[in-house]
């Protein structure tokens, strides 16, 4: 599985990896995933010490994710 952790628009992510990481939360009414080959994990921040607590929940995250599926994480359990 191929995975990028970045803020570029999925469009151009498709054509190389499987799964986008990403912590905008605006994602989902900025871009139309019908059709779409790319999965993304939607993060509710970019800070470093909350992502670092969010890791095993992003595992799991990616151990389940289906293609052109959106997984939002949030910082509650």
């Amino acid at each position: 599985m191929k995975i990028l952790l970045d803020e570029c628009t999925p469009h151009v992510a498709e054509q190389h990896f499987d799964v986008l990481i990403t912590s905008d939360q605006n994602i989902k009414y900025q871009q139309n995933f019908a059709n779409r080959q790319l999965a993304i994990v939607q993060l509710p921040t970019n800070q470093v010490p909350l992502v670092m607590r969010l890791a095993p929940r992003v595992q799991e995250a990616l151990s389940r994710i289906q293609t052109g599926e959106l997984v939002e994480i949030t910082l509650g359990e």
